[in-house]
């Protein structure tokens, strides 16, 4: 399938580099059964959390505790049971391994290969990991998925990168499909520490790929009405430093 479509986003092997650095060193920083426990088959534990999880409302789904790590995704579990999914920045298949299982396909894409590889080697048949990079591969799944999931994952992109994946998420979803977006939302205390590493959404990127940029309401509506998406739903945990925004896809997507 021609990838034209595609042609809104560019990814160099530097960018690919760049995170396969920072997995190696999140890979360092924590436990090993935090990434490289598998969740290939389905065991009773697994079956369990197939059953406890359906019905679930979003905020009982994001506390809830799977197989591998909580949740840690603000939606009903309608979204995910049953359904084709793709997570953006999906890492090593932490949540991957865990939603493989609910969902009839998931699709997980990342920039990391090494990331990538160890998420292909832990999760069941029915997921499939892709780089973001690669196109050609990506444009198969066009209007394809019914839910796009984000976990700790728009927190790190400045309004321009924002953008874009929120264009390929409407690329990938069906009409009337779900994006799941999980922005910074800083306290005054992130303000009066005046860290280098968290900064306004309109900065540029930073050589540290992990740092993390903060959205103004303002700036996420404009994401939605340039991606083509209407906000349907949202929630600011103030505790856990998240706003939570569910956008569904509509038809157009204005250019940029």
């Amino acid at each position: 399938m021609a990838t034209e479509s595609l042609d809104f986003y560019d990814v160099s092997s530097s960018d690919i580099l760049r995170w396969d650095k920072e997995w190696a060193r999140y890979l360092c920083k924590y436990h090993g059964n935090r990434y490289f426990s598998s969740l290939t088959d389905r065991n009773s534990q697994v079956s369990k959390f197939i059953k406890d999880i359906s019905k679930l409302r979003a905020d009982e789904v994001y506390d809830f505790k799977g197989p591998a790590s909580l949740i840690n995704i603000w939606c009903d579990s309608d979204n995910i049971v049953g359904k084709k999914i793709v997570e953006l920045g999906c890492g090593p298949g932490q949540l991957g391994k865990q939603l493989g299982h609910l969902a009839v396909h998931y699709l997980g894409l990342d920039y990391s290969n090494l990331a990538l590889y160890i998420a292909s080697i832990v999760s069941p048949i029915s997921c499939e990991y892709i780089n973001i990079g690669d196109k050609s591969s990506i444009a198969k799944f066009r209007n394809s998925r019914d839910t796009v999931v984000t976990r700790h994952f728009y927190i790190h992109q400045n309004i321009s990168n924002a953008i874009w994946v929120s264009r390929l998420a409407h690329f990938l979803l069906k009409p009337g499909g779900l994006l799941i977006a999980d922005f910074y939302y800083p306290t005054q205390e992130d303000f009066d520490k005046n860290s280098p590493n968290l900064l306004p959404a309109k900065s540029n990127l930073q050589e540290y790929p992990s740092t993390v940029f903060y959205f103004s309401t303002d700036e996420i509506n404009e994401i939605a009405n340039i991606c083509g998406f209407e906000i349907v739903d949202e929630k600011i945990d103030s505790s856990g430093k998240r706003r939570f925004v569910q956008m569904r896809k509509g038809v157009n997507v204005n250019a940029r």
